[in-house]
């Protein structure tokens, strides 16, 4: 099973990315994100358009391209950070072992079509449906209260329908929403247990509210 790392990013975050990337080194992931998607610096926000609403534009347009390149890596499947993290000592080995990686491409309980897949690492204190602690994962109790993209595992074809439905009816503003809306039309979204990546606290492009990851452990190891 192959596994690329794709960040995402902006022009305000070039030191917190550069703290974050050494904190990805530290981890047994091996070597740097395949690919960094940053935020088009060539824009400018239009005439009366507030500081708040272009930021959120920004982040829009720049998962929405992320989503793109996603489509476009050879690996089965794409973990896809942001660029505000810590990371699991053992992130590499903890994922190698994951059951619901093994079912990207032999099929699973939870996977409606063979080669999908939407995983978060990082679980900021959702309502938890089904629990399998052996397995190491939660299925979340209400899937349209997700929110979050600090580390998500989207497999190619479901990264090619995020794509492909990105202006669906009904699939939500917020791209973090949006992606795991779409991802559930073609899989159940899942939770890696414990949490794998930690939000580092800082403040927020677009004024959004601070929240952290449960039960993070950095030295945890399967």
């Amino acid at each position: 099973m192959k596994l690329a790392l794709l960040m995402v990013t902006c022009r305000e975050r070039d030191e917190r990315r550069e703290e974050t990337l050494a904190d990805l080194a530290a981890s047994d992931w091996g070597k740097g994100p395949d690919v960094i998607v940053r935020d088009d610096e060539s824009a400018s926000a239009p005439p009366f358009c507030d500081a708040r609403t272009w930021a959120i534009h920004r982040i829009r347009d720049t998962w929405r391209r992320a989503i793109a390149v996603a489509t476009s890596q050879e690996a089965d499947a794409i973990l896809c950070v942001e660029d505000d993290l810590r990371f699991s000592k053992h992130l590499w080995h903890n994922l190698q072992s994951w059951l619901p990686l093994v079912w990207l491409r032999g099929g699973g309980p939870y996977s409606r079509d063979p080669g999908h897949l939407w995983a978060s690492l990082y679980d900021p204190g959702l309502e938890r449906g089904v629990v399998n602690l052996r397995e190491r994962y939660f299925v979340p109790a209400r899937p349209g209260d997700v929110y979050g993209a600090q580390a998500i595992i989207i497999g190619r074809l479901t990264a090619q329908h995020v794509r492909d439905r990105w202006d669906a009816p009904g699939a939500g503003t917020n791209p973090d929403e949006k992606i795991a809306r779409l991802a559930s039309e073609r899989t159940t979204l899942l939770y890696h247990l414990p949490s794998l990546v930690d939000h580092v606290q800082g403040p927020s492009t677009w004024g959004a509210v601070a929240h952290q990851a449960k039960h993070f452990d950095l030295n945890w190891r399967a």
